[in-house]
């Protein structure tokens, strides 16, 4: 079975907002969003999760890694 907690439904909340506005966020940008405090190692640890879900792919874009979200994401936190 698969948990869906508060800290996940908010990431996954930033992700999808920021998508729906046309934009893809950055794991610092993502961190910065939090309303909680939140190690960044931590941060990534979710976003692992949510990659090996399926719910995201991440995209280099120069320097930075993008985070997309999937349609999977989209049909579990909406």
């Amino acid at each position: 079975m698969i948990r869906r907690g508060e800290k996940h439904a908010e990431i996954a909340g930033i992700i999808l907002t920021a998508a729906d506005d046309g934009k893809f966020l950055t794991l610092t940008e993502i961190h910065e969003n939090l309303s909680y405090g939140c190690a960044y190692g931590s941060l990534r640890k979710i976003i692992k999760l949510f990659e090996e879900r399926n719910w995201i792919t991440k995209e280099r874009a120069g320097m930075s890694v993008l985070v997309k979200p999937n349609k999977l994401l989209y049909e579990w936190f909406r």
